[in-house]
């Protein structure tokens, strides 16, 4: 009887030591598989990062391509006007002061004063007892006159030009060079539109009538 029930406690022992390791083995298991998992996501999560990084790093490179680096990143237009409480976020009465920058006044005050004679030639392409008493948009066309338009495109056509050179000599004088650049050559080579189809004229008056804005 004593050898019977030393063999029934040896055979619990055992199976409860089996049932033990199977047990730790299992733990080890899914503590290893837990870990591996967690591997897998810090390096999809890293992987992620990396490539959130390359592409902020291309777009901050596209944007710098259109302006001078000594600007850096482009300020909001509130900004450059109106003087700016950061910490309340609302705008102070007065305007910002800005340093003296030569290049820069320089090429404004160009524009100020030779956009003036474009302005007055547009006016003088113009019948404007007919523009004034025109009933639809369709009778924009009827009100061009075109008596000074000869001189009206050639003159504009020499702004472009002059202004172009300014810009391409003294990039500095304005925050985007780049970008004012293609827009001079796009506008002279739109240009040609008109001069090649005189009913298309009053399109090019209209379109410059939007120099007025200079002063404002």
């Amino acid at each position: 009887m004593n050898s019977i029930r030393m063999t029934s406690r040896l055979d619990t022992a055992t199976s409860t030591t089996i049932d033990n390791g199977e047990r730790r083995i299992s733990s080890s298991n899914n503590a290893i598989s837990s870990m591996k998992n967690g591997r897998q996501r810090s390096a999809a999560a890293a992987t992620t990062s990396i490539r959130k990084r390359i592409r902020d790093q291309l777009r901050r490179r596209r944007r710098s391509n259109s302006a001078p680096p000594r600007y850096g990143r482009r300020s909001s237009l509130l900004k450059e006007h109106y003087c700016i409480d950061q910490e309340k976020r609302i705008v102070l009465p007065g305007v910002p002061k800005h340093e003296a920058d030569w290049a820069r006044d320089g090429h404004d005050l160009f524009n100020l004063v030779v956009l003036i004679p474009v302005i007055v030639l547009n006016i003088m392409n113009w019948n404007w007892d007919a523009l004034l008493s025109m009933t639809s948009v369709r009778d924009v066309s009827d009100a061009w006159t075109g008596e000074w338009f000869l001189t009206f495109y050639t003159y504009v056509q020499s702004y472009f030009l002059a202004d172009l050179a300014w810009i391409l000599l003294i990039p500095s004088c304005v925050r985007s060079p780049k970008t004012i650049l293609q827009h001079h050559v796009a506008t002279m080579l739109y240009m040609l539109i008109p001069w090649f189809y005189p009913e298309l004229r009053f399109f090019m008056g209209a379109a410059l009538s939007v120099e007025v804005n200079t002063w404002f």
